[in-house]
């Protein structure tokens, strides 16, 4: 399993292609950790088209390199939550998430949430069929997390919405230094309920490209195979 870089993924996060495909880098981190933690294994080949700017946006990219390292190093993320949910250990969140000097969320916090919540909003219906009971402790830990994450979206909309329960909240250094133990005991959860668990190798993931790689070259997943025998249908 390939280790995931940063570092690398935000130089991909600046190239104009990857730009106007998909999310921004810290709103995809979010979405993938969601996904991570659901309580089905959710296969690169069906979250990808999460990750897209908008539904109607096509994947594309400038080269196989950058499709390799945009692919290898969001698998690696996904499966470093993956395998740290499964082994009952707690996330390290990107160092960039945090706080402003005010007390506020920074840009990178905030996006970090929208995309938690998007990737959430996302299984919410297989969530219900795991635990329909509303009332029950599991139902709650969701529930308490996705308040933190709507609050560092929007504060305000929250405090508006749901007023009393924001009261029950911690202020909001108190949210974010509970986030990593939250997120972590949520995607414990979700490994508890899985009826299954497999790891999936980043390197024979199929991964749709578009008008790059040619019929007989390579393909860009690392197969070995030639890309009209592999990721092309």
């Amino acid at each position: 399993m390939s280790s995931f870089n940063l570092k690398q993924l935000e130089t991909c996060f600046k190239q104009p292609t990857i730009k106007n495909t998909f999310l921004g880098l810290y709103e995809t981190l979010g979405t993938l950790t969601a996904i991570a933690s659901s309580p089905e294994t959710i296969k690169p080949s069906e979250w990808m088209i999460q990750l897209k700017a908008s539904p109607d946006t096509d994947l594309a990219f400038d080269s196989e390199q950058q499709v390799k390292e945009l692919s290898v190093n969001l698998i690696a993320w996904w499966n470093y939550c993956m395998q740290l949910f499964d082994e009952g250990q707690q996330i390290d969140l990107p160092v960039k998430l945090g706080l402003t000097p005010t007390g506020a969320p920074n840009k990178a916090l905030k996006d970090f949430s929208n995309g938690y919540l998007k990737g959430f909003n996302w299984l919410s219906k297989l969530w219900q069929t795991k635990i329909p009971d509303n009332d029950s402790d599991q139902a709650r830990s969701l529930s308490v997390l996705n308040m933190i994450l709507a609050r560092f979206v929007n504060e305000k909309a929250m405090a508006n919405a749901e007023p009393e329960l924001v009261r029950q909240l911690p202020d909001m250094d108190g949210c974010f230094q509970v986030l990593p133990g939250l997120i972590s005991a949520v995607g414990m959860l979700g490994k508890d309920l899985s009826t299954e668990h497999e790891e999936i190798d980043e390197k024979v993931t199929p991964i749709q490209v578009e008008k790059i790689v040619g019929r007989n070259e390579p393909c860009p997943c690392g197969s070995g195979k030639k890309f009209k025998k592999c990721c092309l249908h």
